[in-house]
């Protein structure tokens, strides 16, 4: 049976990661138990996992967010809150309304971290929808497909043209920086202000502001995301070894590696994969023009 109850003392425990202890409920001792998962010095304090969450979620929940949100692995699971919908000036609002509101929501409404998983695909996935031109979005269609046709918007994880992923970046980078001009304080006052130690310890005010710099941490990356793809998305096609000079110069400047892995000539990798469409699409062309 899984419930939510109040159990006094246990709530009392602070959170820390990566976990050192586990609780449930034992049904033959009929109480609630916390069970260490390491040894644990007489005296020291006990700690619970509150669990891998955003910032935002540990200050509406809880009421504290933590400076320096990390898992052991790296991972950082601080959010942003987008939200993506069709142009209502678009021509081709109607043809796209049809793939757009299959989940049922006419808006999306998606949390992004830094990371490649499941929900930057899907904000990606929008963004090409909502910047596809007449041709691209008939490649989406049943008729014109290379690839299985999309149930939803979601299942459009993959480039669609050079020319779309460009678009949809310009997108990004303007919807980050209308975001960025909405704080009164820029990310590097935000930080000042805490290495300043001028907030009181543990005040909600810290708190909030601790929120608040791991929203435009996320943010800045992202923006620099773009910047980086846009300049690499906009480099000679055919030019594959100058390309792959000036990935390792991004490498060697600690370019994050999920900018790295985005922008890579891999298969798999999105701007690799929209070279080789735009070199096929150009091939084409050039054939039908010399059939004509």
């Amino acid at each position: 049976i899984r419930t939510s109850a109040m159990v006094p003392y246990a709530d009392m425990l602070n959170h820390f990661r990566p976990r050192e202890t586990k609780w449930a409920y034992d049904g033959h001792r009929r109480a609630f138990t916390i069970t260490s998962l390491q040894p644990i010095t007489s005296g020291a304090q006990v700690y619970d996992s509150y669990g891998q969450k955003c910032n935002h979620r540990f200050l509406l929940n809880y009421g504290f967010s933590i400076e320096n949100n990390c898992e052991a692995d790296g991972f950082c699971p601080n959010e942003v809150p987008f939200k993506f919908a069709l142009d209502s000036g678009d021509e081709l609002r109607d043809m796209k309304m049809s793939l757009w509101i299959r989940d049922g929501n006419p808006t999306k409404l998606v949390r992004i971290c830094v990371s490649d998983n499941d929900n930057t695909s899907f904000a990606l996935s929008c963004l090409r929808v909502i910047v596809a031109n007449r041709e691209e979005f008939y490649n989406l269609s049943a008729t014109g497909a290379l690839r299985m046709v999309p149930h939803t918007v979601k299942d459009v994880c993959y480039p669609l043209s050079l020319r779309n992923e460009i678009a949809a970046m310009m997108v990004l980078q303007q919807t980050i920086q209308e975001k960025l001009n909405l704080y009164p304080r820029t990310l590097q006052e935000d930080k000042a202000r805490l290495a300043s130690n001028s907030l009181p310890p543990f005040s909600n005010f810290r708190h909030a502001v601790i929120q608040v710099v791991g929203e435009k941490e996320v943010l800045h990356h992202y923006l620099e995301h773009c910047r980086v793809a846009l300049l690499m998305l906009q480099l000679d096609i055919n030019d594959d070894v100058a390309y792959s000079e000036k990935l390792h110069e991004l490498e060697a400047q600690g370019t994050s590696h999920w900018i790295l892995r985005y922008v890579s000539l891999d298969a798999r990798a999105v701007v690799g994969a929209c070279r080789r469409l735009e070199r096929r699409r150009l091939q084409a062309n050039n054939v039908s023009r010399d059939n004509y």
